[in-house]
């Protein structure tokens, strides 16, 4: 059962005014936040199969979709002030699943091994330190450098399916450029204890 204790946001940032002005009219008041993270957690394995099955523009396509529901997601949750204990811990994990099942499919296929060990090997350190300082007693939230990581990892894999379509080796090689500024963007999340 999906959690609907509502609590208020404690901040609001600025891509959530703009999705709150752009996109978050279309979404009916029926639909919540944890309705468009179980959309992701449904739509994710479909992003992989087209990508393993080298269905690149449909992939991109898919993949691009199902990633904006990341950023719908958590501007309706702090605009309409329903942020649930449930959202705030499977939230990440889509966006987790998601951009590590693509890395698993398009980074070892396209970039030297050890970015995607990197990319994979953060992510994962990111849901054990967020579940160590949960214990903790810790507040655990999405910050802005976990914002901006998950940005850099969207913008990489993006370059790497356009360079694949348009067979541009160069823009394959920039995509590995914006994973080392995902990795660093992750460090910086773990530091700052957020996810």
């Amino acid at each position: 059962m999906i959690d609907t204790n509502y609590q208020k946001a404690e901040k609001i940032f600025v891509t959530d005014r703009f999705f709150n002005r752009t996109l978050l009219w279309f979404i009916p008041s029926h639909i919540t936040p944890n309705h468009i993270t179980l959309f992701r957690f449904i739509t994710t394995p479909i992003v992989w199969g087209l990508l393993w099955q080298e269905r690149y523009i449909l992939g991109m396509i898919a993949f691009l979709f199902v990633s904006l529901t990341d950023a719908l997601d958590g501007a309706l949750a702090r605009t309409r002030n329903m942020i649930t204990r449930w959202g705030m811990i499977y939230d990440p994990l889509a966006d987790k699943l998601l951009i590590g099942g693509v890395l698993v499919v398009l980074i070892f296929r396209f970039l030297a091994f050890y970015i995607g060990i990197m990319v994979i090997g953060l992510e994962f350190l990111i849901v054990i330190a967020a579940i160590f300082w949960k214990r903790q007693g810790r507040k655990v939230e999405a910050n802005r450098w976990g914002k901006i990581k998950m940005l850099f990892q969207v913008i990489g894999v993006t370059c790497i399916l356009v360079g694949i379509l348009f067979s541009s080796p160069p823009l394959i090689l920039f995509a590995s450029y914006i994973f080392y500024l995902a990795i660093g963007f992750a460090i910086v999340s773990i530091v700052t204890y957020g996810i």
